[in-house]
């Protein structure tokens, strides 16, 4: 018996085919919601630890990628180690355009001093170290933040219009789709900043994410990031998430099938 379990295979041609929890239908319908949505949105598909949710964003993601849309795939807790999660947002951005770094370095060349002063490493494989220094002198010191307040505005300003025109230049008018997955499972403060990024710096059209998480396990991430019990966790995760969609629970006997056959496992 393993105790790590393995994907299954997805077949390009047909994502859902070793499905064996029959959840093509519901990846319709959450296609259905993107296909007819207007500018972007971040939605939250929830479901509890253990009830396949990994294996049905990597299967829709396929489904969407065979659709033409532009997807990138993120395992939040595989990335925790990192100081900054704007990093893992932008090396997936960066995939897009394979060999091609012009694209993303005006992106890049965009960013507001605060967000540069945590992903120097990053950045200086794209436009090097001397202009990083450039960067933050076009900035003025921390000391003069209320001065330096209408700079730092203009430059998120400019930083979301270099990735619209990214996301049009290579998306073929259709959304950048991310997916962001075990989120839940992150330390508090990685979780929390993964979501505060994705609200300040990424909330414009055409750019959607799909955060794969449970609720429950992401509100007590919450709840340990400001020390607190007495939060309002609903209220707070419903700042981030334009929509909520409950993945639906497998039938039982049908859970139950699937487990034991990728467990090689015969039932008495």
């Amino acid at each position: 018996m393993k105790l790590r379990p393995s994907f299954p295979e997805i077949p390009i041609d047909n994502p859902f085919a070793n499905c064996k929890l029959e959840r093509e239908p519901f990846a319709k319908i959450l296609t259905s919601v993107i296909d007819s949505a207007e500018g972007g949105f971040t939605m939250a598909l929830n479901g509890s630890w253990g009830t396949g949710k990994t294996t049905f964003v990597r299967m829709w993601q396929k489904y969407l990628e065979k659709a033409g849309y532009k997807t990138a795939y993120i395992n939040a807790w595989e990335m925790d180690f990192m100081t900054d999660p704007l990093v893992s947002i932008l090396g997936e951005i960066c995939s897009i355009t394979g060999k091609d770094k012009k694209a993303i370095k005006k992106i890049i060349k965009a960013l507001p001093k605060s967000i540069v002063l945590g992903v120097e490493g990053f950045i200086s494989n794209y436009i090097g170290s001397k202009a990083i220094t450039h960067l933050l002198k076009k900035h003025k010191s921390f000391d003069e933040d209320i001065i330096s307040y209408c700079n730092q505005k203009e430059a998120l300003e400019q930083f979301r219009y270099e990735l619209q025109k990214f996301i049009a230049d290579n998306c073929e008018n259709k959304p950048l789709i991310f997916f962001i997955d075990e989120l839940d499972r992150c330390r508090p403060d990685y979780a929390v900043e993964f979501l505060e990024r994705i609200k300040h710096f990424f909330s414009i059209d055409n750019i959607i994410f799909i955060i794969s998480v449970d609720k429950n396990h992401l509100a007590e991430c919450v709840k340990g990031r400001y020390g607190s019990t007495d939060i309002d966790t609903d209220e707070y995760l419903r700042r981030f998430f334009d929509i909520e969609y409950n993945l639906p629970l497998p039938e039982i006997k049908q859970f139950c099938k699937f487990v034991y056959e990728r467990e090689k496992v015969c039932p008495r």
